[in-house]
């Protein structure tokens, strides 16, 4: 890390710690359901959540669709800000709303999900994910989607895992919505992989 000084009229100011400018951040969960996800944070502006719409997705029950922002300056200094979270931002163990990032900090997402901070070389860093994709279906998501191509109905699918019938349609329509299918025929098909079921 550079410890930079400038001086300001009569007064010597310390700059924060800041990284090499082309150095390239990255962050490696290490606990949580997302663990050995390491993502490089290539962009200035990169989101974490739950959410499918974020760079680094986490799937956790704790942590928010839109959890907290990474963000880095022109000067490459890296910076963690909490996006009103539900359960909080904790770096090293200290709750935060923002905070500077250094090499080896880590971060702690709601209740469980911690990531390492790192910088990697450029070279170093072509080798990891510019984004996280997270897993495909959510783990209830995925025990539905096995009953639905059993051929089970929304009363059946809800008594067999104990969980209300609104609920199971709720899930059926993640699904969906995350696959890109409309009907359990076509559920079914990506499934097992055939463009034709006779």
């Amino acid at each position: 890390m550079i410890r930079s000084k400038h001086i300001t009229g009569s007064t010597l100011v310390d700059e924060p710690d800041l990284e090499p400018v082309d150095r390239v951040p990255y962050v490696a969960v290490i606990a949580g359901r997302s663990t050995g996800v390491r993502v490089a944070l290539a962009a200035d502006d990169v989101t974490v959540g739950r959410g499918s719409g974020c760079t680094l997705v986490l799937v956790d029950p704790s942590v928010s669709r839109r959890h907290a922002q990474l963000v880095r300056s022109p000067l490459g200094v890296l910076a963690l800000v909490d996006l009103r979270s539900s359960n909080g931002c904790f770096v090293n163990g200290r709750r935060v709303e923002h905070s500077t990032l250094h090499d080896g900090d880590i971060i702690t997402f709601g209740t469980t999900a911690r990531a390492r901070v790192g910088f990697a070389t450029p070279d170093e860093a072509a080798g990891l994910k510019a984004h996280s994709d997270g897993p495909l279906l959510t783990e209830r998501q995925l025990e539905v989607a096995t009953h639905m191509v059993r051929g089970l109905g929304n009363a059946t699918i809800a008594a067999a895992l104990g969980i209300s019938r609104r609920t199971v349609t709720t899930h059926v329509d993640g699904i969906f919505e995350r696959l890109g299918v409309s009907s359990r025929l076509e559920l079914l098909r990506l499934l097992l992989g055939h463009h034709e079921i006779s």
